[in-house]
């Protein structure tokens, strides 16, 4: 996939749902949620950062209900798939699966995506996203080696639904990316790795040095080398050492099938009563030093003056948290599991500010204008949202998709106003 955007191999890259939940293919497609359209979106977008220019992504939507439909759009939208295409066949009896013309809601959610998009495209088409000062490690080793199977795949992916359910903009970067350099554009970077390259991981120990940076780890990260031999390489920057034994334990698990983290029983509960799931990794603390520890003893987090390691999985038990249900959208992502992850990243502000977490964020700018897509991953209406985002121009007026004309406030270049959010919705900001 980045290679695929990164050398431009083609005009037009794709992402593609297949997530139907109560349509097509069902519960056990649809994993984590329709937020995992952004996540497709932002690895190809990110795979173009480097490669000549952005390169245009494409989301192509299964049959779903009006709410479905309108999360899908506005999470691959806010991480910059600005291309659409619904399963427009049917009616089914001339084809083969069970498209789109045979549901209404589907009809109303392209009506009113259509809408949306019609009120924004004189700034999202030639618009860009904000640049991300946050980075997710994406090792093609790991993937390659597995050495935990699926798990740090997992994890990589709730980690990145942690920044983002935070309003925080990410980036990926492979191993390639670090080795050409490309770490000296962001402040953070979090690995779920297992595997890494020897060469990438000096490159990281060289970016650290830099004012101000953050390295986070869980997951084992780079306890393993890019031919799948124990290494212990990013041990020395956590400040920790492996236990003698080297021995580690992972939960048998069906991880990709929708709400079965709920069936795990805790490995562990640390000193604020988190339970945690997935991986037990026991560290000795060496430069580093113990800022949380597991009930039964050992440390849950290891800290130093620049990196963070947790000792374990905490994304995958961030979404334990959430207790997914099989067949509908009801998940309630915890808030003191998403702060413990980015307890050490509060430096580094969103791109925009909202009061409600779990509201994906996009925004774009184009001139004196600027557009906000918004997807209201909480399932319920939330009254009264408050916005605050920086811009440098002189506002002249705020306006909602959905709402029309909305007050604003400017001080400098913030801006702040209210709104009452459903299921998703455009704001644009323009100058006079």
């Amino acid at each position: 996939w980045f290679d695929l955007a990164r050398r431009r191999a083609v005009d037009l890259i794709g992402i593609e749902d297949w997530m139907g939940l109560q349509y097509m293919y069902g519960p056990n497609t649809t994993w984590e949620g329709f937020q995992l359209m952004g996540f497709q979106s932002a690895i190809m977008r990110s795979g173009g950062l480097h490669g000549g220019g952005p390169i245009p992504i494409i989301s192509w939507i299964t049959p779903s209900n009006e709410q479905n439909f309108r999360l899908k759009a506005a999470s691959s939208l806010c991480q910059g798939a600005k291309h659409f295409f619904f399963w427009t066949y049917g009616p089914t009896c001339t084809s083969t699966e069970n498209y789109w013309s045979d549901l209404r809601g589907a009809y109303d959610g392209m009506a009113h995506l259509s809408r949306q998009l019609a009120f924004s495209e004189p700034v999202i088409a030639e618009g860009s996203l904000r640049p991300a000062r946050i980075a997710i490690l994406y090792s093609i080793s790991s993937d390659l080696w597995q050495p935990f199977g699926y798990l740090h795949m997992l994890e990589r992916r709730c980690a990145y639904l942690a920044f983002v359910h935070a309003q925080h903009r990410v980036d990926f970067v492979t191993e390639d990316d670090i080795e050409a350099g490309r770490l000296k554009d962001y402040d953070v970077l979090w690995t779920s790795d297992p595997c890494i390259r020897t060469a990438s991981v000096e490159r990281i120990g060289q970016w650290l040095k830099g004012r101000g940076r953050k390295l986070l780890g869980s997951c084992g990260a780079g306890h393993f080398n890019e031919f799948g031999e124990p290494v212990d390489a990013l041990a020395g920057l956590f400040g920790y050492e492996r236990d003698a034994g080297r021995s580690w334990k992972v939960q048998s698990a069906q991880y990709r099938v929708r709400g079965m983290l709920n069936r795990l029983a805790p490995l562990h509960r640390d000193g604020a009563g988190l339970q945690w799931v997935g991986l037990d990794w026991k560290v000795k603390p060496t430069s580093g030093e113990v800022r949380q520890s597991f009930q039964g003893g050992g440390p849950a987090e290891v800290v130093t003056d620049r990196t963070t390691y947790f000792c374990g999985t905490p994304g995958v038990s961030y979404a334990r948290g959430a207790k997914f249900v099989r067949e509908s959208l009801a998940e309630k992502w915890p808030a003191h599991w998403r702060g413990r992850m980015l307890a050490d990243v509060e430096s580094v502000p969103p791109p925009v500010r909202l009061s409600h977490p779990v509201v994906e964020a996009g925004l774009y700018d184009r001139g004196r204008s600027s557009a906000l897509v918004l997807g209201n991953f909480t399932y319920a209406d939330i009254p009264e949202l408050k916005v605050a985002v920086e811009v440098g121009f002189k506002v002249a007026q705020v306006r909602s998709a959905e709402k029309g004309p909305l007050p604003f406030s400017q001080n400098g270049r913030r801006v702040e106003f209210t709104l009452a959010l459903g299921i998703s919705d455009i704001l644009r900001l323009d100058g006079g």
